[in-house]
């Protein structure tokens, strides 16, 4: 198998948590939030790891174990240019690279390995993780086609009525050929409501230029939590404490 790289997106301030520490930092269960994820890595024997830091950056780069990397988002342009942030430090790079959120730290290492397994199974360009959730509120839709396969993530706010109609949604948790994730990434735009280089529009992109792009739905929806609140934290710990 190729080797693998972890990008944890870990740049935000997360202004609806109400406080001063990067969201990734807030603890829950008495560890941050991405002290969760980089476990969660770790166990699923993905261990080259680079954080995607900007908003207070040496709270945590203070944090972070010395083996995983760091790179600033100098601006806060959205998913995509963080991960376009990242590409020199993949200079060379001729693996997979996963994708995963500083602030979600329900996703299992069963569920991190089980991506990885069937990305390379279906010899896919990409794979995303995706959870049937009802309702799927802020969420971004996976859009299938009539032979079921995806052809695009569409964020909610830019969602049509019918688009937001469906259940299954974008986990933001990713695996991609890291040279056909970079060649997409220079192609994408921000011509959005929210004026931001979406991540999820390299999908449109690849799929394009005749890439496969698949889909592993999440066997546990609770793992696609990501914490936006103070409400999203306290039911993040009644899981982690259910575990």
């Amino acid at each position: 198998m190729k080797k693998i790289h972890a990008l944890i997106l870990a740049a935000g301030k997360g202004t609806r948590m109400g406080g001063e520490l990067p969201k990734v930092m807030v603890k829950v269960n008495g560890k941050p939030l991405i002290g969760w994820v980089i476990d969660a890595l770790v166990d699923a024997e993905i261990r080259d790891i680079t954080a995607i830091v900007g908003y207070k950056k040496d709270l945590v780069i203070d944090f972070l174990p010395s083996e995983v990397l760091t790179v600033e988002q100098k601006e806060q342009l959205g998913t995509g240019h963080a991960v376009l942030c990242a590409k020199d430090s993949l200079a060379g790079f001729d693996g997979l690279v996963m994708v995963a959120c500083g602030d979600m730290p329900l996703i299992s290492p069963k569920t991190f390995s089980g991506l990885v397994e069937q990305h390379v199974a279906d010899g896919n360009s990409c794979t995303v993780l995706t959870a049937r959730i009802e309702p799927p509120h802020r969420y971004g839709r996976i859009i299938r086609g009539s032979d079921n396969q995806v052809i695009k993530i569409v964020e909610a706010a830019d969602a049509t009525v019918e688009e937001l109609k469906v259940d299954e949604v974008n986990t933001a948790v990713y695996i991609f050929d890291c040279i056909e994730l970079y060649q997409a990434l220079e192609k994408i735009g921000s011509d959005n409501k929210q004026g931001e280089y979406y991540l999820p529009d390299v999908i449109e992109i690849m799929l394009g230029a005749g890439s496969k792009v698949g889909a592993v739905i999440c066997e546990n929806s609770e793992e696609a939590l990501g914490v936006n609140s103070s409400d999203d934290l306290t039911l993040v710990e009644k899981y982690l404490l259910k575990r």
